[in-house]
């Protein structure tokens, strides 16, 4: 299941809670009415009997929102919360017997070596659930029998040792404070209620990493646990209405901050996408000048089965594109093919661009169907208007036929099929084949001089072709236009031709790169050459692609391949000139590797570390101490950095409940929390919003400044 941002706006006031006019549960209205009369009194009383339902074993799928944190990360510093979409349920029950105006769902957090068996809730009837007969050992919730015993619906519950739930339990007192509601500014028309643990995911000893569950229990008859009661069994079992889990790291390696600036700290000796051994100056200057471009040497096999080195290069450059390929149209890749005499060696990085341009254009067949069938439109559009446009005699009529179909060589097919006939008399020398091939292409009428021929004998536009191709707006146009445009942002493209040696981009490493216009245009060549036959197919080809949103020559990229883009999936990276935002295309092309192609060159790049907006949690200073950036309590209406002030609050060990199991006395820290603010700027009214206030966590940046 997909889970949804319940809050999308940046601007958001925190609330304490939003309770409803009544809570679930049986009520009963009594009205009496005395009557009186000269012969006699009547009392004329009613009752009525009625029922409050909201969610008690399960929770609609629409009502659950974002959990955090989840997969892997260093989390030692984050308290774990939960968003619910609905922002009165946490208030619409009574969690004990309704003398306290509690919330009823706490999010529990257990460690792996605390978990009974795999930690995975189980599923049963409610019935079974509260059964204590079935499992002696197990205190079920001190629910009344009656509610339950004749219920068949499933849900789920997770058992949990009396010893570790006396540590890690949160108390009567507690549990105000961890629940709170979120409305969106300036209009309210969405909110959320937001529940916090009283627990970080602290590792045990000198563990590098351990897995946690997080579950959204329901407090409802577990009143004596919650007054620091706890049973006399080896097991306590809770209902269960979400859950989720995730891996904590010791070692700070794994947190965004330390990912995000090994990052940026590899790219300052060279930040392009280039091999180190550039900077040998042992090497030979002309390899040590194409390792410095980029280019990477591979192992290369000519059609005549001889085994060579060759240069290769993606469409990202380290360098400013030195030298571009000629605007025109090629039959085949091995035109593509640039050789150096005076080395003996290839750059076969426009023909392998070629290839794969061919490659992926057969590879979607409904591409390589529509581009077909949009040169048929094409033609078929344009010579019939020609035809239909003027009063002609039939013998005219006919010659223009004739002269169109020499210009489109219609009958192309034909006269390579007669000339093949007569080399098998003549059974010429290959060189000699080589020879007419280019003579036939060489010779061969432009199309367009045809074309306007034409049209200067009948006195028309020379425009007019292009605006008969501009009529043609066919789902045909469409399809093939769109994947030409995705490859122009190198998507589908696959991970070795955008980076032809893996030590190009090593693991935690980021590279910039600059677009390879000579590349990208052999890579639309290779897309375009299927079902190319004759030059007015290559005419029309050079239409297709003035029909592109062919970006600015100045495309830079960035690519990244680091556990922060698998560990992080929603990582912001964004570029900006000055204040501006720089439009840019974002493509996965693997677990752990990201490509952001810019349209423009930025100024600077960030690194937004992801938050859903919000998220709770600590502050880590240099010598390791958690700190809490106080937050003043006069601004109710706060950003996702909130109103900080100048001075940090230092976590004690008084704060903790059990500092080593990661257990916070939400009740002490509370306290210390107000009383500082207090003594900043006044005493003010505090609850479960100000509180929440004061653990909102800004999320990690990292920022590269391009020179």
């Amino acid at each position: 299941m997909k889970r949804k941002s319940v809050i999308n706006t940046d601007f958001v006031s925190i609330y304490d809670k939003i309770s409803p006019s009544l809570k679930a549960g049986e009520y009963t209205i009594s009205i009496q009415q005395n009557v009186s009369w000269d012969q006699n009194d009547k009392k004329m009383d009613q009752v009525q009997n009625f029922f409050i339902d909201a969610p008690r074993f399960t929770l609609p799928a629409d009502n659950l929102g974002i959990q955090h944190p989840i997969m892997e990360g260093q989390y030692e510093q984050t308290i774990p919360h939960l968003i619910l979409s609905n922002p009165a349920l946490p208030w619409a029950r009574w969690p004990d017997d309704g003398v306290n105006d509690l919330p009823w769902l706490a999010l529990l957090l257990v460690r792996e070596d605390e978990w009974v068996g795999d930690g995975k809730p189980v599923t049963m009837s409610v019935k079974d659930t509260f059964d204590p007969g079935l499992y002696p050992d197990i205190e079920p919730p001190a629910i009344n029998r009656g509610e339950t015993e004749q219920n068949q619906s499933p849900c789920q519950s997770v058992v949990i040792k009396t010893g570790v739930l006396s540590q890690i339990f949160l108390l009567e007192h507690e549990v105000s404070w961890l629940a709170n509601v979120r409305v969106s500014v300036p209009s309210s028309d969405q909110s959320a209620a937001v529940i916090i643990s009283n627990r970080v995911p602290k590792v045990a000893g000198s563990l590098p990493q351990q897995k946690f569950y997080a579950y959204l229990v329901s407090l409802e008859g577990h009143t004596q646990c919650l007054r620091g009661t706890f049973p006399v069994k080896p097991f306590v079992r809770f209902i269960v209405l979400d859950h989720w889990k995730f891996t904590s790291y010791k070692s700070a390696n794994k947190s965004f901050s330390a990912l995000a600036g090994n990052l940026l700290e590899g790219m300052k000796a060279d930040p392009w996408l280039r091999h180190a051994g550039h900077a040998d100056p042992n090497a030979p200057e002309v390899i040590r000048q194409r390792l410095f471009d980029g280019y990477s040497p591979v192992l290369s096999h000519t059609k005549t089965g001889e085994e060579t080195m060759a240069w290769m290069v993606g469409p990202g450059l380290a360098v400013t594109d030195p030298k571009s390929r000629p605007h025109v149209s090629y039959w085949n890749s091995s035109q593509l093919l640039q050789y150096d005499d005076k080395k003996g060696l290839f750059d076969v990085s426009w023909a392998v661009a070629y290839q794969f341009g061919k490659a992926a254009a057969l590879a979607n067949h409904k591409f390589a169907e529509h581009l077909c069938v949009l040169r048929r439109q094409y033609a078929a559009q344009f010579m019939s208007s020609q035809i239909s446009s003027y009063p002609l005699k039939h013998k005219e009529q006919k010659d223009l036929w004739t002269k169109l179909e020499e210009g489109l060589e219609s009958d192309w097919a034909f006269r390579v099929n007669d000339a093949m006939a007569g080399y098998r008399e003549e059974e010429p020398q290959l060189r000699y084949h080589r020879k007419w091939r280019k003579e036939r292409r060489t010779n061969k009428k432009d199309p367009y001089q045809a074309i306007r021929e034409v049209i200067n004998e009948t006195g028309n536009d020379a425009k007019k072709i292009t605006e008969y191709f501009h009529k043609l707006q066919t789902q045909e146009e469409w399809d093939v236009v769109s994947y030409l445009n995705q490859l122009q942002d190198l998507k589908h493209i696959a991970f070795p031709y955008l980076v032809p040696h893996h030590q190009l981009l090593p693991p935690e490493s980021a590279r910039l790169f600059r677009l390879d216009l000579s590349w990208m245009d052999s890579m639309l060549d290779g897309a375009l050459s299927i079902g190319v036959h004759s030059d007015w197919d290559q005419a029309i080809n050079g239409y297709i692609r003035s029909q592109l949103d062919y970006k600015v020559d100045n495309r830079l990229g960035l690519i990244i391949h680091s556990a922060l883009i698998s560990d992080y999936p929603d990582v912001k990276i964004r570029g900006y000139i000055n204040s501006e935002e720089v439009m840019a295309v974002h493509v996965e092309l693997q677990e752990q590797i990201k490509l952001i192609l810019f349209e423009k060159e930025p100024l600077t790049i960030t690194l937004t570390e992801p938050c859903e907006k919000q998220r709770f949690g600590f502050d880590v200073d240099d010598n390791g101490a958690f700190t809490i950036d106080l937050r003043s309590t006069n601004n109710t209406q706060v950003d996702q950095l909130g109103s900080r002030l100048s001075v940090p609050y230092f976590i004690t060990d008084t704060d903790w409940r059990d500092k080593d199991l990661g257990v916070l006395d939400i009740g002490k820290l509370q306290e210390h929390l107000e009383n500082e603010l207090a003594r900043i700027e006044g005493a003010g009214n505090w609850g479960s919003s100000t509180f929440a206030l004061q653990l909102l966590d800004a999320p990690d940046y990292a920022l590269l400044t391009l020179h």
